[in-house]
């Protein structure tokens, strides 16, 4: 009896510590946890956007009920991974736009954005990542 009853045990065990992992909300590119919503943000439409010599970025903010975005970083990192420019953009609006120049012409470049949101003492760190090659 004893044989039969510890894989049952152990199955059930199993079962049960599934269902509540499954049943975490995950977060996404550019989509954070929060109350009853999520914390989003996005790059604006045709961004981030190639210039000469340079990146355009263009973001909108949309905090979730009882959060607050306090911060947006912005960098611009080559394929060897050296950081080549960053901003930081402290208590966004709804909208954030960041030009970066001085970069060169022709160069493949990772824009990274991380944000901080924040409600009392719940934090939550979205990002975003995109490819984009100055002209």
């Amino acid at each position: 009896m004893r044989a039969l009853v510890r894989p049952l045990v152990l199955f059930t065990l199993l079962a049960t510590f599934t269902a509540v992992v499954q049943s975490q909300d995950g977060s996404g590119a550019g989509f954070g946890l929060g109350g009853p919503g999520a914390n989003i943000f996005l790059f604006a439409a045709g961004s981030p956007s190639p210039t000469t010599g340079g990146v355009n970025v263009g973001m909108t903010v949309q905090p979730t009920t009882g959060y607050t975005c306090t911060s947006i970083t912005i960098a611009i990192v080559d394929q060897e991974g050296n950081t080549l420019a960053t901003a930081t953009i402290k208590n966004p609006g709804a909208t954030v736009n960041q030009a970066f120049t001085g970069l060169g012409s022709g160069v493949n470049v990772d824009v990274v954005v991380n944000s901080v949101f924040q409600s009392g003492a719940q934090f939550d760190y979205p990002y975003l990542e995109a490819n984009v090659t100055t002209k």
